[in-house]
């Protein structure tokens, strides 16, 4: 994980530690490819559904400036079962 993912997560409080996890993934995925869309900054299908999935989960709190759930619901069929 960067550096700068382990700052940006150290704040953050998940009821699950995977979450957590996911979240670091999902940065450095961003951060790696700044300016690109999920599916491109993810590279693959089981990341861009496991990073939507974790948008939509109820147990991820949106309070941060820069969340945005809007970006699940606008893609509803990445958050539905295969």
């Amino acid at each position: 994980m960067d550096i700068w993912v382990g700052r940006e997560s150290d704040g953050c409080a998940f009821p699950d530690q995977r979450l957590k996890a996911r979240l670091g993934t999902i940065l450095g995925d961003l951060g790696g490819k700044i300016g690109e869309t999920l599916p491109i900054a993810c590279q693959d299908w089981a990341a861009t559904k496991a990073a939507y999935r974790f948008f939509s989960n109820r147990r991820v709190d949106d309070g941060w400036p820069f969340f945005d759930k809007r970006i699940a619901r606008n893609h509803p069929r990445a958050v539905q079962s295969s």
